[in-house]
């Protein structure tokens, strides 16, 4: 039997010892790279912590995006009202309700207003339009021949050569229209990630929610859609949406 060094030994356990440290390091350095910590966001200006939210919106961390958004806040008196609805409707994403309701009011008292659908349209190009005012017809028409999902697959073409959250928006008008509540949720909070000020799509949402009977959703939707459209002609109908499920929920 061959006689083991010293040597060989120590080599041995090195081998060893780099298999089960790499996967631990590799797993740390994730974590640290993921979740910034406190210390180190206390060293960053307002302008790198608002780049990194802003990073992280977009990537959809919502819960890093907060935490950066937030201590911007802290460290400067911020007055704009895109920094508030980003960061209210990262909340939303994270389930934070209470918190996204109080960015939504912090935004309203900075300005914030309801954006139009004409100043979302004027964003398209003219590829863009052609294609989504073509659909727009066949829709509100009742007449389009084509299948549910190929006026979705020609929306996203339009998408791809103007990045709108109206495409957006009518992608989830089509499907709810359809029944495909799923992906009508997931569409409508794209066009939001977009332009987060959109109270029409607020709205609709509220109203998917409210038929699938999903009484938190329908309440948080409803309030930030009155907020930023507080003389909404449908008004006193979503008052009373909200009520009867806070009354379901007992919050009355």
């Amino acid at each position: 039997m061959h006689k083991m060094s010293l040597t060989d030994i120590l080599k041995r356990s090195l081998v060893a010892g780099s298999l089960l440290v790499a996967p631990v390091y590799a797993i740390y350095s994730f974590a640290v790279n993921t979740n910034p910590k406190q210390d180190s966001i206390k060293i960053l200006s307002k302008s790198e912590l608002l780049s990194k939210a802003e990073e992280a919106y977009q990537q959809d961390r919502y819960e890093e995006a907060v935490k950066y958004y937030s201590s911007a806040i802290e460290k400067s008196n911020i007055k704009d009202p895109q920094v508030y609805l980003k960061l209210g409707f990262s909340f939303i994403q994270i389930n934070e309700y209470d918190e996204s309701i109080s960015n939504y009011q912090k935004a309203a008292q900075c300005g914030a207003t309801k954006s139009t659908i004409s100043s979302q349209y004027d964003k398209m190009n003219g590829e863009a339009k052609q294609i989504y005012n073509e659909i727009f017809e066949k829709f509100m028409s009742k007449k389009n021949t084509e299948e549910y999902f190929d006026l979705i697959k020609r929306l996203d073409k339009a998408f791809k050569i103007s990045n709108c959250s109206l495409i957006k928006y009518l992608q989830g008008d089509i499907s709810a229209e359809n029944g495909d509540y799923t992906s009508a949720i997931e569409f409508l909070k794209q066009s939001l990630k977009i332009d987060p000020a959109d109270a029409i799509s607020y709205a609709k949402l509220a109203n998917i929610f409210e038929k699938n009977r999903k009484c938190n959703e329908v309440i948080i939707y409803n309030e930030i859609a009155l907020m930023l459209d507080p003389h909404n002609k449908y008004k006193d109908k979503k008052l009373k949406s909200i009520k009867n499920c806070k009354s379901l929920l007992g919050q009355n």
